[in-house]
């Protein structure tokens, strides 16, 4: 029988640093290099780039909304110009290539940053082994965005990284902090961050009484100082207070239905569920993965952690609870605390305990890699993405499934002028790519949380007329899954015509607009494919009668579940298009392996529509058979039949 170890035979490499260590992390910073290269689909890019392009071209800063025509004039507080005009002068050189390379050197010199930091803290200049697995994670977490948070998770490490210095001894990089902070207030307005790092521990330091260090006393209010070094002067002080009372829990901003998904809370289970159904390898499992190693870290951390430490991890943990935006920053304070924490833990339970645990410290290395291995091949070939349903390509440019990049084309190319009625997450490319006004963008510092309640009733059939003939914009440009109703009304409206779409969104123009004329009816063979009525009887028989889910469509994820026709389908049944409709959403039932109770719904009612209730039943019987089919989809269908009656002779 072959003898047990001596725990304490393992436990000494946990303080030493070996080639596999340092070959799991360049694993994860490739892995972070790969995920990085994708194409842009931030809907804040736009604003940012014409920020910038008014900022060259003004050789000023602007202190109005420059971009809209509904808030135009509303105080434009803009901090986030130095990380602007990088991206802009990155956009200038070499294109989105280069916005995309920029956001990626940014982002890993904030992991380098966390590794370094996390080497510092664990003592004797070794790097924790549960950095790795806590990196890989992070990479995982997918907040790869070309926004200016990315700048701020790199100053908040420097000021971070100053400031535990500064707790173990060394003293030589406080000077440092008013030249960070004077970079940080020109790129985002998150500032204020930093100086609530500095607050803690000078809080902390205070403590010894005449005993305090000046030296920290003095950068600190320089660093104060520093902050009123930017076009705004004093008014930067009270901005970040402005935005926190906008984005405060049950406001209009983060309301679970209506709020913007950034501002929602991460640990809701909901977050699961897309398009009502489990979607497990997406971004939050590795939130919440990353959150269970932080709590496991603290406790193991706890003696050794400074209290400064503590409470900056309870104020960012706190943070994070109330937006998943805040992910970053969250990182951002714990990680160090977390990888050191994390190996004491494992310490502790293999030595003080006696706990054999099945895997020893070497799968703190072994782990991430192979997660490496499995998602590196996953992403090259888009199933990643799939998978936490998204669709991420690989190369330069802007992602067409997530930005109007065909219809801000159009208009272009037709030379259309006009304000444009858009989408929240439309107008901020369609002003950049077009330097047409619209009606909003991404900014509620700047259109406040009043226009964003008018916005919102905009999308329903209750305000989209009053907010036309208030505002009356001569161009709309559609989200066929944010404003589908949009697409509806001005469909029926003589006064506005389609002029371009795809399976993202729709281009109508007002009669007061010249340019092209009204789309005609989309032709079979040509437009969408055609089937004849025993065919669609056949696959919608064959579709009803499929499971509702399989693991191998669920390992396929959103790639199952044919969005792309669902969306398009859904165009043409809005637009009165009832042929289309119906062989587009046939055509895509007859690819699937399970049951799509969308795009039965979608068929249920172009069928009805156009007066074959024999087949509409058949399909609305699929969706009516469904678990998952929720009571607004019960109530159309009821709707919907009870219609038949009305329209009979």
């Amino acid at each position: 029988m072959k003898p047990r170890k001596n725990p304490l035979d393992e436990l000494h490499i946990l303080h030493t640093e070996n080639p596999l260590l340092w070959l799991a992390i360049a694993c994860c910073f490739g892995l972070g290099v790969l995920l990085g290269w994708r194409q842009i689909a931030s809907p804040d890019i736009g604003f940012h780039l014409s920020s910038a392009r008014w900022i060259v071209e003004h050789r000023a800063f602007p202190s109005t909304d420059l971009f809209s025509f509904t808030f135009q004039g509303n105080p434009y507080i803009d901090l986030q110009w130095l990380f602007q005009l990088v991206m802009y002068a990155a956009n200038q050189i070499g294109g989105t290539g280069l916005i995309i390379t920029v956001k990626i050197l940014v982002t890993l010199k904030f992991w380098a940053l966390l590794v370094w930091r996390a080497r510092r803290m664990g003592g004797r200049s070794s790097l924790p082994w549960s950095v790795p697995l806590l990196l890989v994670l992070v990479a995982l977490g997918d907040y790869f965005e070309e926004r200016p948070h990315l700048f701020s998770w790199v100053y908040g490490s420097l000021v971070l990284f100053v400031l535990e210095e500064f707790g173990r001894g060394n003293r030589k990089w406080l000077p440092a902090l008013p030249v960070i902070m004077l970079f940080w207030v020109n790129s985002h307005q998150l500032f204020v961050l930093g100086l609530v790092l500095m607050g803690v521990h000078v809080a902390w330091d205070l403590r010894k009484g005449s005993g305090v260090d000046r030296t920290l006393l003095v950068c600190a209010a320089l660093s104060v100082g520093a902050c009123l070094i930017n076009p705004y002067g004093f008014k930067t002080l009270t901005f970040p207070l402005t935005l926190l009372g906008e984005i405060q829990s049950g406001h209009v901003f983060t309301g679970s239905t209506t709020g913007i998904a950034e501002l929602q809370p991460p640990f809701s289970l909901s977050l699961y569920y897309l398009a009502g159904r489990f979607a497990l390898f997406q971004p939050p499992l590795y939130w919440h993965l990353y959150t269970l190693l932080v709590v496991v870290g603290v406790i193991g951390a706890w003696r050794v952690a400074r209290a400064p430490e503590l409470v900056i991890c309870a104020l960012f943990a706190y943070a994070f609870s109330l937006s998943l935006k805040n992910f970053g920053y969250f990182v951002m304070a714990t990680f160090p605390i977390a990888a050191v924490g994390v190996d004491r833990a494992i310490m502790w339970l293999r030595l003080r305990r006696g706990l054999r645990i099945a895997t020893g410290p070497q799968s703190l290395l072994w782990t991430p890699i192979v997660l490496v291995l499995i998602a590196a091949p996953l992403a090259l070939t888009g199933r990643l993405y799939k998978l936490a349903w998204n669709d991420a390509p690989m190369r330069t440019g802007y992602n067409s499934r997530f930005l109007p990049v065909e219809a801000a084309e159009f208009l272009n190319t037709q030379h259309i002028q006009g304000n444009v009625l858009a989408p929240f997450a439309y107008g901020s490319y369609i002003n950049w790519a077009t330097r047409l006004p619209v009606s909003i963008y991404g900014v509620q510092e700047v259109f406040g949380p009043k226009y964003y309640e008018e916005y919102l009733a905009s999308l329903t059939p209750q305000g989209l007329p009053a907010f036309l003939a208030k505002w009356h914009p001569t161009i709309a440009v559609a989200s066929i899954t944010e404003s589908p109703y949009w697409i509806y009304y001005l469909s029926a409206q003589p006064d506005w015509r389609l002029v371009q779409f795809n399976d993202n969104a729709a281009v109508f123009l007002h009669e007061s607009v010249t340019g092209p004329p009204e789309l005609p009816d989309s032709k079979a063979g040509k437009d969408f494919p055609s089937h004849t009525r025993d065919e669609m009887k056949r696959i919608i028989t064959d579709a009803v009668a499929r499971p509702e889910m399989t693991f191998g469509a669920w390992l396929q994820g959103s790639a199952a579940f044919e969005q792309d026709s669902i969306r398009l389908s859904t165009l043409y049944l809005y637009t009165g298009r009832l042929e289309a409709a119906t062989n587009t959403a046939v055509d895509a039932l007859a690819h699937t392996s399970i049951r799509v109770r969308e795009l039965l719904m979608i068929l249920g009612t172009a069928l009805n529509a156009a007066g074959d209730y024999e087949l509409s039943d058949l399909a609305y019987s699929g969706v009516l058979s469904s678990p998952d089919a929720d009571a607004q989809m019960r109530q159309q269908i009821q709707a919907a039949v009870a219609s038949r009656k009305s329209k009979k002779p």
